[in-house]
């Protein structure tokens, strides 16, 4: 679970870096569940609960393609790493 909290650590950061327009809702969805997943992960929340954080955060990728909050290159590479990352999550 460590490698996954620093992998979402950094993540965190690379997402506000890739942020066009900070104040559009979705992105801002996007960085407060990107930080309670770290917090979770950091307090070591069960799986199940990780799971479902993860598939909020994919849901909220998916429907900033059609914003102009985020790159699209940008949104479907982090939103590939978070599909990766719930498969992680489903194997522990």
């Amino acid at each position: 679970m460590n490698d996954l909290y620093r992998e979402v650590d950094n993540l965190r950061y690379k997402i506000n870096d890739s942020l066009d327009d900070r104040n559009n809702s979705l992105a801002q969805n996007l960085v407060r569940e990107v930080q309670r997943l770290e917090d979770d992960l950091q307090v070591g929340k069960n799986t199940q609960s990780l799971r479902a954080q993860t598939k909020k955060i994919i849901d909220i990728l998916q429907r900033m393609k059609s914003t102009s909050a985020m790159s699209i290159q940008d949104t479907d590479r982090f939103y590939r790493i978070f599909e990766e990352i719930e498969q992680k999550l489903r194997r522990l």
